[in-house]
């Protein structure tokens, strides 16, 4: 399919040039060589149009299964002009093939009407009667055989040899390699962050949402404003994960979408309630240092902020005695959390929280700092260091 777009196209060129060459023609033959270096001239200038190199890649694509073509940013001038070749190949090869394709078919038609016992004419304009011998009739189903075969092997070397210069013509360049491949990167670490932040704000609603509900029914009937308050806490806390969804759905569909602001500190003391209003006391001491607007990097607060939602989600999740104490400081270099809770009969469970604390090591790491856990005197301790001047060497 691909290769007869390019073979209707040529004919389409082709009788345009011809429609030229005859206005200017003297007598009543045209000059053929006039006629082929016109229609190639005007298939190369279509080349360099805007817009060709994405209808052509796209084709290449769809028709072809050709995977290393691609539509560079910005279009230079190496690239409209191997473009143009490729639009020539692609041209030239297609009506090659239309040829083949009608070569084969007139072949087919040769037998059927010289059975009918009428005469068949050749392209020289020899007439062609129908054998009257059995080795006659040989003859001319071997030529048919001879020449369905050369148009079928015809067709498919012409598609091995589109989908080969394909990648040579429309494919990236030394320089596209790299542009590519930083791309590819930063899609990669836009999926990865995707994958933290749904972790980070979808998982912690809905954990949030699970204990919310235990706790409603443990008090239902019994305190009727707990109750409420857990109830109303599930349906902020839906609102939250929808948003965040919203969001993840966002990216998946069109590669960006606006964000809301992260929490940070400042959002601490409604994270500290939040859980203090599901039965864990929370020990808090916090840098007021922390809570002034503009003192700490936007993504350094942010970071901090999810450590403590992981930790003391965790806490409240995996520990016992349903007590956490929380520390946020800034010392000489770094802003420091660091948050413990009894161990109890959850340490293997603790250990492994899930995908939770991978996430935040990897999202500490990026910032260059570091995330760590242990257990001391039967308290499971997590610490995260985040250097405020940036990355460490």
């Amino acid at each position: 399919m691909f290769l007869l777009i390019g073979g209707a196209v040529a004919v389409t060129f082709l009788l345009l040039a011809a429609s030229v060459v005859g206005a200017f023609a003297t007598g009543t033959s045209i000059n053929l060589w006039a006629l082929l270096v016109l229609a190639l001239a005007s298939i190369a200038l279509v080349g360099f149009l805007p817009g060709i190199r994405e209808v052509q890649t796209a084709a290449a694509e769809t028709l072809l299964g050709a995977t290393e073509v691609v539509v560079p940013e910005p279009m230079r001038p190496k690239h409209r002009w191997r473009t143009a070749l490729w639009t020539c190949v692609h041209q030239i090869i297609g009506f090659l093939t239309g040829l083949a394709i009608a070569a084969v078919g007139l072949a087919v038609a040769v037998p059927w009407v010289l059975l009918s016992g009428r005469t068949v004419v050749n392209f020289t304009g020899t007439p062609l009667d129908p054998p009257t011998t059995g080795l006659g009739w040989l003859a001319v189903a071997g030529v048919v055989v001879a020449i369905v075969v050369a148009g079928v092997a015809f067709v498919v070397g012409a598609g091995l040899a589109a989908s080969w210069s394909a990648p040579l013509l429309l494919g990236p360049l030394g320089e596209d390699r790299l542009l590519l491949a930083e791309r590819r990167l930063r899609r990669e670490q836009e999926y990865l962050r995707l994958s933290r932040d749904l972790h980070d704000g979808v998982g912690h609603a809905l954990s949030g949402i699970s204990l919310q509900a235990a706790a409603a029914r443990r008090v239902i009937g019994r305190d009727p404003a707990r109750t409420e308050a857990a109830l109303a806490a599930i349906e902020q806390l839906a609102a939250t994960a929808a948003g965040e969804l919203d969001h993840a759905l966002g990216v998946l569909r069109d590669g960006s979408a606006p964000r809301h602001p992260e929490p940070g500190a400042a959002q601490l003391d409604a994270l500290l309630q939040s859980h203090r209003d599901l039965g864990l006391e929370v020990d808090a001491r916090i840098d007021p240092r922390l809570t002034a607007a503009g003192d700490v990097p936007a993504l350094l607060d942010a970071t901090a902020y999810r450590v403590c939602a992981e930790a003391l989600s965790n806490a409240a999740k995996h520990g016992s005695g349903r007590r956490a104490a929380l520390e946020v400081r800034r010392d000489a270099a770094d802003l420091v959390v660091r948050v413990t809770n009894p161990l109890g009969g959850s340490v293997m469970r603790q250990r492994r929280a899930g995908r939770g604390l991978e996430g935040l090591r990897e999202r500490v790491a990026v910032l260059g700092g570091r995330l760590e856990t242990a257990e001391d005197a039967g308290q499971w301790v997590l610490t995260a260091r985040l250097p405020m001047g940036g990355r460490r060497d």
